[in-house]
């Protein structure tokens, strides 16, 4: 079976957290296809050898994910999601701070 190529949208501390730690520890079945972050500075900690983007569009286009997860503010999330759909990306995931904090 094919790993599933993750890209990671956002890299506050959630977006961090999934590029660092999660994805890692899912390696028998996904790989951290790539990150996405316009804020050059938040890339420091990610491995060397994963590439890094700061535009979106080209993320898609480099890395071809299978998925792509959304860790960016909420008020950026009805934009990205649309520009995701135009590309007729559809497999996405949004994380939900809530579920965590179990409101």
């Amino acid at each position: 079976m094919d790993k599933v190529k993750v890209l990671v949208l956002g890299l506050g501390n959630f977006g961090h957290s999934w590029a660092v730690s999660v994805l890692p520890a899912c390696s028998d079945f996904a790989i951290l296809a790539g990150v996405v972050d316009r804020q050059k500075e938040t890339w420091k900690g990610i491995a060397q050898d994963v590439p890094k983007f700061e535009v979106l569009e080209s993320a898609l286009d480099q890395t071809k994910p299978d998925l792509v997860i959304n860790v960016t503010p909420p008020a950026l999330h009805y934009e990205l999601t649309a520009m995701l759909l135009r590309k007729n990306f559809w497999r996405m995931l949004r994380f939900i701070i809530s579920i965590l904090r179990g409101i």
